[in-house]
């Protein structure tokens, strides 16, 4: 009898394993974000985040506690794609939808991904960051 063949796949799936760790999943559309940025729609706004700013020690002030998308690779704007309850980015007032123009006075207007990424990582080392968003109606304030 031969034996059947499996077809299984691995993937990875990120998550915060711990209470409380709840996202705000991104619902702004690709073309709206666009046409946001392009006519200069919403409120610009600077948040400033302070990783040594608290006397916890836990995981979640290790790292802001969100997540972008977009960049030059994709043809669209950087933006916050989700951000974690309870964390400095969430108590800062970082909401999803806004739109990342630059981080700590950089401009990521222009930039790829991956280089947006290694900003934000390179800031989270130091502890601190500025980020200059603009802010449409549309940014989700909360779930």
């Amino acid at each position: 009898i031969p034996i059947p063949k499996s077809h299984l796949k691995t993937v990875d799936i990120q998550f915060e394993d711990k209470p409380g760790a709840a996202y705000q999943p991104s619902n702004i559309d690709k073309n709206n974000t666009k046409m946001a940025l392009q006519n200069g729609a919403g409120e610009l706004i600077t948040v400033k985040i302070n990783l040594n700013n608290s006397d916890e020690s836990d995981d979640a002030r290790k790292h802001f506690g969100f997540t972008i998308t977009g960049g030059k690779d994709k043809n669209v704007p950087i933006k916050i794609d989700a951000v974690i309850v309870g964390t400095p980015a969430d108590e800062a007032g970082l909401q999803v939808g806004d739109l990342l123009l630059s981080i700590n006075g950089e401009s990521v207007m222009d930039k790829y991904y991956q280089y947006v990424v290694r900003m934000l990582h390179e800031a989270e080392r130091v502890g601190d960051i500025e980020l200059r968003i603009r802010r449409s109606d549309k940014a989700v304030i909360g779930i």
